[in-house]
């Protein structure tokens, strides 16, 4: 993603407004970051779960904020109402819409739960909306395509943060009479903690104090310190963060290479699904 979140009472560099370039077809914007940050260009950074863990690998230090909202971050399999769709099991042989393939919440962590609760993947046909790859999670356009598939009829379950779920809840356009009405499926994936700021270790001391210091000190209710926060979809403050928050995630990516280009989970020809479509 691209953010313009200075902090103009620090003297620290966050992040410099960019643009997401493409290599391959894929968004590279977050790994470019990574390797701008491992050259002393940036830091600190605000990384996305997938990252964050990457970053820990290679030595890098998890810095001493969080979003209070990306805590405990809820995702949900959603299905049409007059699909006959009431648990997980019930999702054997039936076509699922899923976001971005490398969304934590759209699509690797629902499929970790989907397999550690024994559904069938063999027997899925998958559509997967390809929008923002190379974000890491920061992918809402995936999930939006996702919903309006369901509300078509096009696919019977899908993968949608709650995030998504409740604006579209919100803003009339789930649920409101217009298209399949859609339900949440119980048991879904357990909620898992999204984005926090790393640094390189040789950030000094006081530039890390400062940098947290000024972040914990932002308020709603100070109109420039609000668009900041609403850039990230914060309503209340900043949190330490929290390892445990990131088990799930690191469990499934614990496999992937820590590289700047490492191959899509699941590929055309390389997934367990019984069929795979991208849109």
């Amino acid at each position: 993603f691209a953010r313009d979140a200075r902090c103009r009472s620090v003297s620290v560099p966050i992040l410099r407004t960019g643009r997401v370039e493409k290599q391959g077809g894929v968004g590279v914007w977050e790994v470019q970051r990574r390797d701008s940050c491992r050259a002393g260009d940036v830091s600190p950074v605000y990384s996305t779960e997938a990252n964050g863990i990457k970053f820990a690998r290679g030595g890098f230090t998890c810095l001493t904020v969080r979003p209070v909202e990306l805590r405990d971050f809820p995702t949900h399999i959603v299905a049409r109402k007059s699909s006959g769709i009431n648990s997980l099991g019930d999702l054997n042989g039936r076509n699922l819409a899923v976001g971005t393939g490398d969304s934590p919440q759209a699509y690797i962590l629902p499929f970790q739960h989907l397999t550690s609760q024994k559904v069938d993947l063999g027997s899925l046909h998958v559509t997967r909306f390809d929008k923002d790859m190379g974000k890491h999670g920061d992918t809402a356009l995936g999930e939006i395509d996702v919903i309006n598939s369901l509300l078509k009829g096009e696919a019977d379950a899908g993968f949608v943060s709650e995030l998504m779920w409740s604006r579209a809840i919100n803003a009339g356009e789930v649920n409101s009479g217009d298209g399949e009405e859609l339900v949440i499926l119980p048991n879904g994936p357990a909620p898992f903690d999204h984005c926090q700021f790393d640094a390189l270790p040789t950030l000094p001391k006081d530039a890390r104090e400062a940098f947290s210091k000024a972040l914990f000190a932002m308020s709603w209710d100070n109109s420039d310190h609000r668009k900041v926060m609403q850039m990230e979809g914060l309503r209340k403050e900043w949190r330490q963060p929290r390892e445990q928050g990131y088990n799930a995630m690191r469990e499934a990516i614990k496999g992937e290479p820590n590289e700047a280009f490492p191959r899509p989970l699941h590929e055309e020809n390389r997934h367990p699904f019984k069929t795979l479509t991208f849109s």
